[in-house]
């Protein structure tokens, strides 16, 4: 409860403060559940899959790589406001979004729309910036490249 309470709030930014504010060998272990996790269920597929059914299975993997990609995001910005930016790990949250959305168009209806509102910067289909100290791979860069220019 007492690291939790550091991450109270709603915004990413109090999450990464609260992050930042912890003891690095307390952002290790907490950064080491999701990567656990996401291991255990990708070495059961078989196993989850005979239990429960193929689409569970995907359901709970892309829950998992969620919760693993949200925490590298937190990292990600508190280096960030600690001075020290990894501008790839940046575009975690960008790359699940991607996913998500390729996700709900594989399992839809053919010819299904999906509107995806952003910020300009996370739906632009361009590295940003291309060849920058700070390049990353936004949202709209992988969904053109796979969808086309629709």
């Amino acid at each position: 409860m007492e690291v939790s309470e550091s991450f109270a709030g709603g915004s990413g930014l109090v999450l990464a403060y609260g992050h930042l504010g912890l003891d690095p060998a307390v952002q290790d272990r907490l950064s080491a559940v999701p990567g656990r996790l996401l291991n255990r269920v990708t070495v059961m597929r078989d196993i989850c899959i005979e239990h429960g059914g193929r689409t569970a299975y995907e359901d709970a993997l892309a829950d998992v790589r969620a919760a693993w990609r949200n925490d590298q995001m937190q990292c990600a910005m508190a280096e960030l406001l600690g001075g020290t930016p990894d501008a790839a790990d940046l575009g975690a949250r960008d790359r699940h979004l991607a996913d998500s959305v390729l996700q709900l168009l594989d399992r839809s209806a053919p010819d299904t729309w999906i509107v995806a509102t952003a910020h300009n910067v996370h739906i632009q289909r361009t590295v940003n910036p291309e060849g920058g100290p700070l390049a990353r791979v936004p949202m709209g860069h992988p969904l053109a490249k796979e969808l086309g220019a629709e």
